[in-house]
């Protein structure tokens, strides 16, 4: 059997859905955020990435769109909770402190913080738009991360448990308060105005922050959230799921301002 190189690791862990991207020294090496955003890293992305930096560790991207949330313990205190609060997983991860547990995503928007659960006793919630070092990759202090167990196609990997999503998730937000009234347009049209008169840039040079916008926008005239979303994917290309979330996001901003 050949050596194993970090190209190969990389390479099986997009294959299990996963996005990795290069890092050194825990900083990441290529500009990982539109990968959060806009698209999903690729096999393209991941050997043009490991040809230029071959002996680089690896991260893997955490969220919803890679479908992972990982529980970072990092205390004596927090690994003792976990361990006997925390369904078991088969995706475990030996860190310099404690373990990487992973966790499919509950659909909810997970903070990535550390969280107190119980007084005493914080964890690092790795959620949405986050990152976190993948096994086969390298600390700082020169500690291996490594995986429990051979990880295999068929694991179980169970939802993030409600023990962390009461506190770790943002959940939906109580009634709107009343909006105001436009009655000389339909909600649908004055949104397709507002869209026509702030042109979205191109991505990476502020096309999220002009989404967000027009999701404010639309959540304050009522646009109905199938009539955001269709009509901002047939506009601009962006993926549904995402412009979903930036949508459902807006609202609770703009109930919250």
């Amino acid at each position: 059997m050949g050596v194993v190189t970090r190209l190969d690791m990389a390479l099986k862990l997009l294959a299990f859905g996963y996005g990795p991207v290069p890092i050194r020294d825990k900083r990441p090496l290529v500009k990982w955020r539109d990968y959060h955003l806009f698209r999903k890293v690729e096999e393209q992305d991941v050997r043009e990435w490991w040809r230029e930096h071959p002996d680089a560790s690896i991260a893997l991207l955490t969220g919803w769109q890679y479908d992972l949330v990982v529980i970072d313990t990092d205390t004596a205190e927090a690994e003792t909770w976990a361990a006997a609060f925390l369904p078991p997983t088969p995706r475990m991860v030996v860190t310099r402190r404690g373990f990487h547990r992973y966790y499919r995503h509950p659909g909810l928007e997970v903070r990535s913080r550390g969280h107190q659960l119980i007084p005493g006793v914080i964890v690092d919630v790795k959620g949405d738009r986050a990152q976190c070092t993948a096994p086969g990759s390298v600390h700082p202090s020169g500690h291996v991360y490594r995986a429990t167990r051979h990880w295999d196609f068929a694991d179980r990997v169970p939802l993030l448990p409600p023990a962390v999503t009461r506190i770790a998730c943002v959940h939906e937000a109580p009634p709107p308060r009343e909006h105001k009234q436009f009655p000389e347009h339909d909600s649908l049209t004055r949104f397709r105005q507002y869209l026509a008169k702030h042109p979205l840039p191109p991505i990476g040079s502020g096309s999220d922050r002009a989404t967000f916008n027009a999701a404010v926008f639309a959540s304050t005239v009522d646009c109905a959230e199938e009539a955001f979303v269709a009509e901002v994917c047939q506009r601009f290309g962006f993926d549904e799921r995402w412009v979903r979330y930036k949508w459902r996001a807006a609202q609770r901003y703009a109930r919250t301002a």
